[in-house]
């Protein structure tokens, strides 16, 4: 894979430190290192940096319907729809051990940031065969107010505003049909999902 950063957030160009310009990544591109990094699926989708469930998802639903990309109508409807969302009972399985919970962000990083510099996993690595798991139950007012500055910092692992787990596989059942998105892609509604990692899968040129 050859990464010419022309996204909206550029999500896997920033963790590999892809120039983002396009004179940059094409000079990268002529003569490139390859490297191998793990590649998540989430029921049969392959994701690079980030597959989600909930608000996560249901902000890209409504992102791709605004018009207008870039990070100012990113936040414009992540306000927007903030006052809109209800979480979902959801039961998670992973590494073994079953969870009932309410999933407001459920999501599943194999890269640190969904884009733009925004860190939902920040300690998660490319190559080491497991996902980050971020699961945020509620979202009340305060707490989004630290999971948004902590995201931006890139230290939510580091709070009390997310729990964080590391698995290969995990199942999800959810009591309502649940928004699920990759790379920052809305997909659609389902009540199950697989999601799976496949290590080192993909060479990328960095």
């Amino acid at each position: 894979l050859g990464i010419v950063p022309q996204g909206s957030g550029n999500g896997l160009a920033r963790h590999l430190k892809v120039p983002l310009g396009l004179s940059g990544a094409l000079r990268r591109l002529a003569a490139p290192t390859l490297s191998r990094i793990d590649v998540g699926r989430i029921n049969g989708h392959p994701f690079f940096c980030t597959a989600g469930l909930g608000f996560d998802a249901h902000v890209a639903q409504h992102f791709a319907r605004a018009g207008s990309r870039g990070l100012s109508t990113y936040l414009r409807v992540t306000l927007r729809e903030y006052r809109r969302y209800r979480p979902v009972p959801v039961e998670v399985e992973l590494n073994g051990q079953r969870r009932a919970t309410d999933c407001y962000v459920l999501a599943f990083a194999n890269a640190s940031q969904y884009g733009n510099d925004v860190y939902i996993a920040p300690r998660a690595d490319l190559r080491d065969g497991l996902l980050d798991v971020c699961l945020i139950d509620a979202l009340p007012v305060v707490r989004a107010f630290r999971v948004s500055l902590a995201m931006a910092l890139g230290n939510l692992p580091e709070t009390r505003a997310a729990e964080y787990f590391h698995t290969a596989h995990a199942h999800v059942r959810a009591g309502a049909p649940l928004g699920f998105h990759v790379d920052g892609d809305y997909l659609g509604h389902a009540t199950e999902f697989t999601v799976e990692l496949l290590p080192l899968a993909l060479a990328v040129a960095v």
